[in-house]
């Protein structure tokens, strides 16, 4: 049933590339059938497919491996996770982080976020990302454990005047508003107007993790996911991950080189008051760094980003 499911969609994929004069598919999740259905057909309608990463992806998974012709990769790291064997897209390109270009326009809404929070006598920025909590038993993120690292988070602005603390939530629903209602502690922290929910849209949260992060001194995000930590990185901020439930993957190697993977949040915390107190002496601090393994996760060529993928778009509408 589900093949002949996907062969109907392959059809009606095909009539309204056909009808559009489609010469180029972008496919962005590879896991979708959407995008398992064009790849079936795009050589018989003379079509290209293009494919490109969007999340740190820390293992192989058959579900996110394209047959596009061109797919683009964060860095030559992840390659190897977008084949198996024959299997997968015919040519593999790095890109560096997919929204790499993008900064030039949220410059006025960084720099009014900045001035808003200077104005409040604030000298220091937690920027927390956090995962979708799940509810089921399955679930890596449960609710319990999201509430303890607010709740923290919430007690540390309330004890200090100079500190912001901004949220991204991936989901509106797992917007702090929603799940804290009636919360003294949260509502107090909101009060001070440096305990923020920055968020945008109906159901996932439009606002890019990189606006956060560039009026962040240091973000904060978990290990399982972890795309907006590279966000954050590729915009040369600090982060750090916290691993309460010991994910592996095949970067960790690379990501224990580094001052950046912390077991709780309390851990976390206790190191940025050192390292904010380093800061402020003038003093080296390698917390949240990613300087020295950032080429590892993100390819460092000159053209990245959105501005490679319009550049492949275009070869392939030339061919």
């Amino acid at each position: 049933i589900k093949s002949i499911f996907l062969m109907y969609k392959a059809l009606d994929l095909a009539s309204i590339c056909l009808l559009l004069n489609t010469k180029v598919y972008v496919i962005k999740e590879p896991y979708l059938i959407y995008s398992d259905a064009i790849q079936l057909l795009a050589k018989k309608i003379q079509i290209k497919v293009l494919g490109y990463q969007y999340s740190n992806i820390g293992y192989y998974s058959p579900q996110m491996i394209p047959s596009s012709d061109i797919f683009l990769s964060f860095s030559n790291a992840y390659k190897k996770l977008f084949s198996i064997g024959k299997l997968g897209p015919i040519k593999i390109k790095s890109m560096g982080y997919l929204l790499e270009g993008v900064e030039p326009r949220l410059t006025k809404r960084v720099k009014s976020l900045k001035n808003e929070l200077q104005l409040k006598g604030v000298n220091f920025t937690i920027a927390y990302f956090d995962e979708s909590i799940q509810f089921n038993k399955w679930g890596c993120i449960n609710e319990e454990g999201y509430k303890t690292h607010v709740i923290l988070l919430a007690k540390k602005v309330l004890q200090d005047s100079t500190l912001a603390v901004l949220f991204k939530s991936q989901f509106i629903d797992f917007s702090i508003e929603k799940i804290f209602k009636g919360n003294e502690i949260i509502s107090k922290a909101l009060k001070t107007g440096r305990f923020i929910n920055v968020l945008a849209g109906a159901y996932r949260n439009e606002v890019y993790p990189l606006q956060v992060a560039m009026v962040s001194d240091i973000c904060i995000n978990l290990k399982v996911g972890g795309t907006a930590s590279l966000e954050a990185a590729s915009a040369g901020r600090r982060c750090i991950l916290l691993n309460k439930i010991n994910y592996k993957t095949i970067h960790d190697p690379v990501y224990e080189s580094a001052n950046i993977v912390f077991k709780n949040i309390s851990h976390a915390l206790y190191e940025i008051d050192i390292h904010r107190k380093n800061i402020e002496k003038g003093l080296p601090s390698d917390l949240g760094d990613w300087g020295q393994i950032k080429a590892y996760f993100l390819s460092n060529e000159q053209n990245r980003g959105i501005h490679k993928i319009k550049s492949e778009v275009m070869k392939l509408l030339e061919n």
